[in-house]
């Protein structure tokens, strides 16, 4: 392991070594400043090379399983990665992924990571007028995705079509990168503060498509905050119901976990919208079928989407109020609210974190109880990150306001925000973000939330 893949792993097991005392850790913590870093190579491939240890189990209708090693991952993305130089891939290309939870998805993203290319991740679910609307707004000139998706859409003179899972005329097939006598191994290793993940949304302004560019320290060594939320270790069994094609998948599916060294169990897709992984909370994602998941695989942390969290059958689950079962969340902290309002058995485990642009979590809120307002309860900044409150007037500091995150001793020569196609919610000067939430500061110096506001 060279001299940046060993500060990453210092960092990392820092990281699993302080969670033990929140206070003094986060006190300590600071953001390692890794110029030249490819997390792939110098890091990844370095942990998964000769391990026999699950990454990844997909679990299928009628109990069928398939277990990929992190020793076969890193292999089969460096194959991958050479055959999609064939295809025309190289540092810069902008790669439109529309997949569900299949290995594919896993080793593409890291080969990406390895050619310096930018992924665009959308749901598979998305029917051809929206590939083409989020390669139009990406400038994406390749699109991977399955032959169903591929049939309907026919590869024009600027972009390369790619299928996974069968053939299409005119498309590329991804299956022959297995059969790839190449190797890539790169020339130049990946500048930091490049970028990788486009992240678009569906379109909250005015309908227009919004987008924000992730840069490759962002979204690799910024997972030391999610692993502090999360809580996983090496060798642990999780499962995650992130949607692929979400920043939460990105995050809580791929490469979280894989920076824990930890198993993550997702539910291959029935088809569009089935199955605790697309977030639906119908079929496979209802709760006695998560419950059966949990007891079946021993998994005792799982992630549940805000879909799922809304489900009435599976928030009402009696098997999240089994000892040892670690649910958590990312998105509104309203949807905790609403399971207070019903008296969920979810109410008092669930954890959510709350998101800076550049980390995913930068905050981690824990439910309050069932006696207070709309069920406000008390948040707590993670490493790297600080809680302050703005006034809702006047916008100065303030002890009851707008909770905002700051990222804290981010490397300086790092842009402090992500490029934004659209609107960003970004406090100027002060590389901060606003939560859309009210709270107040307590007596003791925590914080609370009361409240949205109008603006989210």
């Amino acid at each position: 392991m060279n001299l940046s893949g060993g500060t990453f792993q210092s960092s990392r097991d820092g990281v699993l070594a302080g969670a033990g005392d929140a206070a003094l850790f986060d006190h300590e913590f600071l953001w390692p400043d890794l110029e030249a870093f490819n997390w792939a190579y110098d890091w990844f491939d370095v942990i998964a090379g000769g391990n026999p240890n699950p990454a990844i189990i997909q679990l299928y209708a009628g109990g069928c399983r398939r277990e990929t090693s992190y020793e076969e991952l890193s292999e089969n993305s460096n194959r991958v990665a050479g055959w999609l130089i064939r295809q025309g891939v190289g540092r810069g290309t902008r790669i439109l992924i529309s997949l569900g939870n299949e290995v594919a998805l896993w080793e593409i993203q890291l080969a990406a990571l390895k050619l310096g290319a930018i992924v665009v991740p959308v749901p598979s679910s998305s029917d051809g007028a929206t590939l083409m609307d989020r390669m139009t707004f990406s400038g994406a000139t390749v699109l991977i995705t399955g032959p169903e998706s591929a049939q309907l859409l026919t590869p024009g003179p600027t972009w390369t079509g790619i299928t996974v899972g069968g053939t299409v005329p005119g498309w590329s097939s991804y299956e022959d990168s297995y059969s790839s006598p190449l190797r890539h191994r790169p020339r130049k290793r990946s500048e930091t503060d490049a970028p990788f993940l486009l992240e678009c949304s569906d379109g909250i302004a005015g309908g227009r498509i919004q987008g924000w560019l992730h840069s490759h320290y962002a979204c690799t060594v910024g997972r030391l905050a999610d692993l502090y939320f999360t809580k996983l270790s090496p060798g642990q069994k999780y499962l995650s119901t992130a949607c692929p094609g979400s920043i939460e998948h990105m995050c809580f599916s791929f490469l979280g976990p894989l920076t824990a060294e930890a198993t993550t169990l997702v539910v291959e897709d029935q088809g569009a919208g089935s199955g605790p992984a697309s977030g639906s909370g119908s079929g496979s994602g209802s709760g006695s079928a998560i419950g059966e998941l949990l007891t079946r695989e021993s998994i005792q942390r799982i992630f549940l989407s805000s879909d799922l969290l809304s489900d009435p059958e599976v928030s009402a689950s009696r098997i999240f109020n089994s000892p040892g079962i670690d649910v958590f969340s990312s998105g509104a902290p309203s949807i905790v609210w609403a399971l207070n309002a019903d008296r969920s058995p979810l109410s008092g485990r669930v954890r959510c974190g709350l998101r800076h642009h550049q980390t995913t979590t930068g905050v981690s809120a824990a439910a309050g109880n069932y006696s207070q307002p709309r069920g406000s309860y008390r948040v707590e900044s993670l490493p790297g990150h600080e809680i302050y409150i703005l006034s809702s007037g006047a916008g100065l500091p303030a002890n009851a306001g707008e909770v905002c995150i700051r990222l804290r001793e981010w490397p300086s020569r790092l842009t402090p925000l992500p490029t934004t196609y659209g609107h960003t919610q970004q406090i100027p000067g002060i590389e901060s973000l606003r939560t859309g939430f009210i709270g107040r500061r307590l007596t003791d110096g925590s914080v609370v939330l009361e409240a949205e506001t109008d603006r989210v």
